[in-house]
C-alpha cells in the first residue's frame, strides 16, 4: 500500500495494491478521498488528532491500525508507516504512507496462541488425570506395606489384602487406558495406525462389549438396554471397532446423567448401523462440530474426568474404515451417536 496526500490530507496518488486493498478501481476515485477515509471509523479521530500531528512534528510514525475496505465495510489490519514530505525551504508539503496487510500474520499468530493454550491446558489436565490413579495406587500400596512386618511374620488379613489389590488393579487399568489413548493419537498423527480387516458381526461384538461393561453400568445405577438381535456384518478391524463401541458407551455413562442408555444395531441401506443414545445433559449446538477434535474434553466440566481423546480416536478409526460417525444432540435432552460401517463388497480395495 503506497499513498501520497496533500498537506490537507487529500489523496494525490494510490498504487494498484493500495486501490485493491481499499476497494477503489481508478486513480480518479482515489482523488475524491482523504487519507483518513481509509482508516477504520473507530480509529480515525485518533489518527487525525494524535498520529498526523506527530508525523508533522517528528517526520514519521510507524504502527499498526485497521484500514477500511470501502465497498464492503470490512476492516483489515495494516502495519503502516506515515511520513512527512518537506520542501527545500522546510515547508510542509504533505504525507506519504506505506503499509502492508498483516491479516495472514495475525491469523497465524492467533492460531499459534490457541495451539499453545490448548497444549498448556492439555498438559495440565493430562498430568492431573495421570496423577489421580497414581496417587490412589500409591496410597493402597502404602497402606498394605504398613501392615507387613517380615520380622514378626505379619501380613494384612486376606479380605483387606484382596480389596487393596482390587483397587490397585483398577487404577493400573485406568492408567493403561490413558496411556493407550495417547499412543493411539501418536499413531494416528504419524500415519502408523494399523488395521486387520475381516468380516465382523457387529451385533455380536456389541453384545459382548456391553456384557463386559455391565458391572460399570450397574455400579453407576444406569440402565443399559441393548437391541442387537440379528447378525449384522461389516468389513472391519474387530479390535478397533470394539474400541469405538467402548468409547461411545463410556461417553454415555459419563454424560447420560444416569438416564437409560439405548444401544441398537441394524442393517440400513446395506450398511451396519450402530446407535448409542442417552437422555442426559446433551451438547449445545456450538460444540457439536468440535467434539471429534483432539483434546476437546481436556477441560473437565462438572468433575467429569477424561483427556478428550475418545471421540477423536473413534472418528479416525471409522474414517479409516470408510464409514461415517455422526452425532445429534439437544442441550438438556440427550445425545445420539450413529456409526455406519460398510459391508465387504462395498469397499474398494487398493
Amino acid at each position: 500500500f503506497v499513498a501520497l496526500a496533500s498537506a490537507e490530507g487529500r489523496l494525490i496518488y494510490l498504487n494498484d495494491a493500495g486501490r485493491r486493498s481499499v476497494g477503489l478501481t481508478t486513480q480518479e476515485d482515489v482523488t475524491r478521498h482523504q487519507l483518513l477515509d481509509f482508516f477504520y471509523a473507530d480509529v480515525r479521530d485518533k489518527v487525525r488528532d494524535e498520529v498526523l500531528p506527530k508525523v508533522i512534528a517528528q517526520g514519521f510514525w510507524r504502527g499498526k491500525h485497521h484500514f477500511y475496505h470501502l465497498p464492503s465495510g470490512r476492516s483489515f489490519p495494516v502495519q503502516a508507516t506515515i511520513f512527512a514530505a518537506f520542501g527545500s525551504d522546510g515547508s510542509f508539503l504533505g504525507f506519504g504512507c506505506m503499509g502492508r496487510d498483516v491479516t495472514d500474520e495475525e491469523t497465524a499468530q492467533k492460531k499459534l496462541e490457541q495451539a499453545v493454550t490448548a497444549r498448556d491446558d492439555f498438559l495440565s489436565i493430562a498430568s492431573h488425570e495421570l496423577k489421580t490413579p497414581l496417587t490412589a495406587l500409591k496410597l493402597q500400596l502404602q497402606l498394605c506395606a504398613r501392615r507387613v512386618d517380615v520380622t514378626l511374620n505379619k501380613a494384612p488379613e486376606p479380605q483387606r489384602l484382596s480389596h487393596t489389590l482390587t483397587v490397585a488393579l483398577e487404577q493400573i487399568e485406568r492408567l493403561n487406558t490413558l496411556v493407550d489413548d495417547l499412543l493411539d493419537v501418536s499413531r494416528i498423527r504419524g500415519g502408523k495406525m494399523r488395521y486387520r480387516f475381516a468380516e465382523v458381526d457387529v451385533a455380536e461384538l456389541v453384545r459382548e462389549t456391553t456384557e463386559g461393561l455391565a458391572d460399570a453400568y450397574q455400579q453407576a445405577n444406569t440402565p443399559l438396554l441393548v437391541d442387537a438381535p440379528f447378525a449384522t456384518f461389516a468389513w472391519a478391524d474387530r479390535f478397533r471397532i470394539e474400541q469405538v463401541v467402548v468409547n461411545l458407551l463410556t461417553n454415555a455413562l459419563k454424560y447420560g446423567e444416569k438416564s437409560a442408555v439405548h444401544v441398537q444395531v441394524r442393517e440400513v441401506d446395506g450398511q451396519a448401523q450402530l446407535t448409542v443414545r442417552d437422555s442426559g445433559m446433551g451438547i449445545d449446538a456450538h460444540s457439536l462440530d468440535k467434539i471429534f477434535l483432539r483434546f476437546e474434553r481436556a477441560l473437565s466440566r462438572q468433575n467429569i474426568s477424561g483427556l478428550g481423546l475418545g471421540l477423536y480416536i473413534s472418528k479416525q478409526i471409522i474414517d479409516a474404515h470408510g464409514g461415517e460417525i455422526g452425532v445429534q444432540s439437544t442441550l438438556g435432552e440427550g445425545t445420539c451417536f450413529c456409526v455406519r460401517l460398510l459391508r465387504e463388497e462395498l469397499i474398494t480395495k487398493a
